[in-house]
């Protein structure tokens, strides 16, 4: 009997530290009979790519392939060979990828269909929700990587029900957890996930023994504020084109966090408070049909938080705090790691 989990974000939900962890425990044959196949990265997101239109792919791929088109075909047709010879070999296979959030019900049921064919005879589908004030200020940071702009808190709209809705409708068991530390087993996502794993197989791997491989992609509000400023500087009408330049400096507002004093980004009160009465119907939704419950906000405190105003178009607008000393030391910083080939 071949056994399939697929784990399918959603995004900002601690899905890289699972898909590292997941990676090296395979290397390190930690898992068992249970496969993690390795076919392009540590992630199988690639499985956009059969699946939608390079129009339609994660800017990603659109930015990669956008001169290389014969290139993805050929990438392709090896990932998609990979992926057969792995369910051939193995009868107990995870996979990972966030993009597959992404999907419409037919590209999720096409999905589900090869799967059949290959002779896959039970599928498991794991989503990770989140807060949607948190989400959204996450969201903003990881859009920073490619673009000056975001969406206002008034605009910002976190389609998980959507999600749901597709992979919930298919001859699938769908797992919905919190993204909440308090909810999660052992206050870990990648802990509460190798135990979701677990239950899936029906068996103890040896998951409490896995090493977990943190990896923690969040940058400071100060950070925040220097990348958004370089993309207003150098690409203002850039929305969603990956730059190498702008690449190497998010690396290294990355991994200043360890060595400078810096902020941890919050959300105004008031932005909080938009996002989740934004949301609030499907918050409701969502406990009420997977007894997932997201309804408290991130704003804190029993006070009404202030009217909120519905544009916000810089980030010194929607963050609670940042300091503009550590931003221009930042700067010096990178600056100096520059012309030190640091």
């Amino acid at each position: 009997m071949k056994k399939i989990l697929l784990h399918i974000g959603t995004g900002k939900t601690g899905t890289t530290s699972i898909q590292h962890t997941l990676d090296k425990a395979a290397r390190d044959q930690a898992l068992g009979t249970i496969a993690y196949p390795r076919l392009k990265g540590r992630d199988h997101n690639f499985l956009s790519a059969l699946y939608r239109q390079y129009e339609d792919l994660p800017r990603q791929y659109r930015s990669r392939y956008a001169e290389r088109r014969a290139l993805l075909s050929q990438d392709v047709a090896t990932f998609s060979d990979g992926l057969r010879q792995a369910i051939r070999d193995h009868d107990e296979i995870v996979l990972s990828g966030e993009y597959l959030s992404q999907f419409t019900a037919d590209q999720a049921q096409r999905f589900m269909s090869d799967l059949a064919d290959l002779g896959v005879n039970e599928i498991g589908v794991v989503v990770y929700v989140r807060n949607p004030a948190s989400r959204y200020l996450s969201w903003v940071g990881q859009r920073l990587k490619a673009a000056a702009s975001f969406a206002s808190p008034a605009e910002f709209k976190d389609m998980f029900m959507d999600v749901l809705d597709v992979w919930g409708g298919l001859s699938a068991k769908l797992v919905v957890r919190p993204f909440e530390r308090q909810q999660l087993y052992r206050g870990d996502v990648v802990r509460d996930f190798l135990l979701v794993t677990a239950e899936f197989f029906g068996r103890d791997f040896g998951a409490e023994n896995v090493t977990v491989v943190p990896r923690n992609e969040s940058l400071s509000a100060e950070a925040m504020i220097v990348m958004q400023r370089y993309r207003e500087s150098f690409y203002p009408d850039d929305h969603d084109v990956f730059k190498a330049d702008s690449d190497r400096l998010y690396e290294m507002l990355e991994t200043s966090k360890g060595e400078l004093p810096q902020t941890t980004p919050r959300l105004k009160r008031e932005v909080a408070h938009i996002v989740m009465e934004r949301h609030a119907e499907d918050l409701s939704a969502l406990w009420r049909r997977y007894g997932v419950d997201l309804r408290e906000g991130h704003y804190g405190g029993d006070e009404k938080p202030p009217t909120p105003r519905q544009s916000y178009v810089e980030l010194h607008e929607i963050l609670e705090s940042y300091d503009e000393a550590t931003v221009q030391h930042l700067l010096l910083d990178c600056l100096r790691r520059t012309l030190s080939g640091d």
